[in-house]
């Protein structure tokens, strides 16, 4: 939290970022999650020995998954 002084003089406090109300709980939550995911991508690859290409596409499609998933929890809040 961070501090300003008012006109008044009185001092009150802020959020120091608009993303400090995400608790440290839910922020581990969701790397674990994260990690999950990308531990299972990496296994399907090595089991279907895919190309690089075929990888580089399903990463791509994670990433576009987690980036609506944030988007949809912070327009929820």
């Amino acid at each position: 939290m961070r501090t300003a002084e008012s006109p008044s003089r009185e001092i009150t406090t802020r959020p120091a970022n608009h993303h400090a109300h995400i608790s440290i709980a839910a922020r581990k939550a969701e790397r674990a999650h994260i990690c999950e995911l990308l531990r299972d991508l990496v296994n399907t690859a090595k089991e279907k020995h895919t190309s690089p290409l075929e990888t580089c596409s399903a990463i791509e499609r994670l990433i576009a998954t987690l980036t609506n998933n944030t988007e949809l929890k912070e327009s929820a809040q």
